[in-house]
């Protein structure tokens, strides 16, 4: 009798101590674990984030080295997304790190790596590499034409792309048209100029179906741009007007009180347009009195423009050649002041100096 209690009670707490092992064991799976894994995956996440911030600062080494750690570090922990996202970032730091310091043979071998990310599924990734392609091939400072030609392939790839699934990536048009420009400057082909402001034009119709007004004066701003490096090359006066015009499409799109910051570089942008038309040359049957008007009137808006730009903190120039062009007058006017100074007069006033 004693003997069957005491198995009766054995047995008992074998079946207590196995369903406690069993309760601890699906607590542990169903909460431990799983909180564990979350806390892990929102720490990457956060890491990815971070890595995104410093490339996007331009701070390619940084985000080259984070990214290459986490994905020998923690590869087994992340999901194919994050895993695909990583290498995304540190091919493209290779890269932009290669363009920078000019050095051809590293940016082929950026885009070498970057080939590996147009087998992921994820659209915004693949049409992101094709981006990063692209702008390394352009970058390749041999064999300009062809590596330009290149270059357009992999953006006509991301268009594609673009257009089956509603991506509305004003960045792709914008790339392929100042690749067109720069392949019309070598070579003087009208077809490829006009397709490149058609390639702007028609990201411009396409978001005019849409309400978002951000991506829009985006757009409007690539046409600018693209006008702006039309000017550069030929027909400065009326290229310049055209982009002014679509500069300020875009500025009426982003008022101060939606967003202050890109209205105030939209502001310096149209200020910059302003002060390059101002350094137009006179033409060979233009008056010399409306000339000086004509550019007094332009330093005009621009000082306008500028002081617009300034209350929200923008100072630097943004548009191509106006830091340039600002540095050569600068450097002209302190050669003049120098002479002028050593003469005994005083110092000479050019027409850039009237105010």
């Amino acid at each position: 009798m004693y003997n069957n209690i005491h198995k009766i009670i054995i047995t008992l707490i074998c079946i207590s101590f196995a369903c406690t092992a069993f309760y601890l064991r699906s607590f542990i799976n169903n909460n431990i674990l799983p909180a564990k894994e979350a806390k892990m995956q929102e720490r990457i996440n956060n890491e990815i984030k971070i890595i995104q911030n410093s490339y996007n600062k331009s701070l390619y080494k940084d985000a080259k080295e984070s990214s290459h750690y986490l994905l020998t570090s923690h590869l087994s922990k992340m999901n194919t997304k994050n895993i695909e996202i990583l290498k995304l970032l540190k091919f493209s730091s290779e890269s932009k790190l290669a363009i920078l310091n000019e050095k051809d043979n590293e940016i082929i071998d950026s885009i070498t790596n970057l080939k590996e990310i147009l087998n992921s599924s994820n659209t915004n990734i693949k049409t992101l590499g094709l981006i990063r392609i692209a702008e390394s091939y352009k970058a390749i400072n041999k064999n300009k034409k062809i590596n330009l030609e290149n270059s357009n392939k992999y953006l006509e790839q991301a268009i594609v792309i673009d257009k089956e699934n509603n991506l509305n990536n004003s960045d792709i048009y914008y790339l392929i048209a100042m690749n067109l420009l720069d392949i019309y400057e070598l070579e003087k082909k009208y077809n490829d100029k006009n397709e490149a402001i058609e390639y702007l034009k028609y990201n411009i119709t396409e978001l005019l179906k849409t309400n978002n007004n951000i991506h829009l004066s985006k757009s409007y701003i690539n046409l600018s741009l693209g006008y702006v490096k039309l000017a550069s090359i030929e027909q400065g006066r009326k290229n310049l007007k055209n982009a002014s015009n679509s500069m300020e499409n875009a500025l009426e799109l982003i008022p101060r009180n939606i967003d202050p910051v890109q209205n105030a570089r939209i502001h310096r942008m149209l200020g910059d347009i302003f002060y390059l038309r101002s350094k137009m040359p006179k033409l060979p049957n233009e008056a010399g009195p409306r000339y000086i008007q004509d550019v007094v009137r332009f330093e005009a808006k621009a000082k306008r423009e500028y002081r617009k730009a300034e209350q929200m903190g923008i100072y630097i120039d943004i548009i191509p050649g106006v830091k340039k062009h600002k540095e050569e007058e600068a450097a002209l006017r302190k050669k003049l002041n120098s002479i002028n100074d050593s003469s005994g007069g005083g110092p000479m006033i050019t027409v850039e100096d009237k105010k």
